[in-house]
């Protein structure tokens, strides 16, 4: 179903239908085009009106068994750009069938930051979405590790230079 940008009857009821069904996580995961369009439908609801606390973006609901426990910045890190353990295509985990091309990673990636994602929030190991990116060159052999994301991790990083 094509969406028209500015059809927004037909957008508040997908938003409301995806999000009734699915955690933003699963959305993120697995309709990535849907939750794209959802945070743009957000946008001048959230952006500079709702406190950091009190937005979406940060709640703690997001933070499922089947992420890791990650907010859903640290999500969006693990699903860009193609896996680069192919040892690891069959099994299943967090992302292992979603792949996120880089540049409507950057486009999920901005909308975000402009609602102040707590980018120092950890998963269950104890990372959080700075942390793995900073370390990203160091971590090559993790499950959740991907190549072709070069220009989204810069982006992150100018993103967390602000905070």
């Amino acid at each position: 179903m094509l969406l028209s940008k500015y059809n927004t009857t037909n957008m508040n009821s997908i938003s409301n239908t995806y999000t009734k069904i699915y955690s933003r996580s699963e959305i993120l995961e697995q309709f990535p085009d849907v939750f794209l369009e959802i945070l743009k439908q957000e946008r001048d609801i959230y952006v500079g009106k709702v406190e950091q606390s009190k937005d979406h973006i940060n709640s703690k609901e997001h933070k499922q068994y089947s992420n890791y426990l990650s907010p859903l910045i640290t999500s969006l890190i693990y699903l860009v750009g193609d896996l680069s353990d192919q040892d690891e295509i069959g099994s299943i985990f967090y992302g292992s069938n979603t792949v996120i091309h880089e540049d409507m990673g950057i486009e999920i990636l901005d909308l975000m930051m402009e609602r102040i994602p707590y980018i120092h929030d950890v998963n269950y190991y104890n990372e959080s979405a700075y942390s793995i990116v900073a370390n990203y060159n160091s971590d090559k052999g993790s499950l959740t590790h991907r190549t072709n994301n070069t220009k989204f991790l810069r982006r992150f990083m100018e993103h967390a230079e602000r905070y």
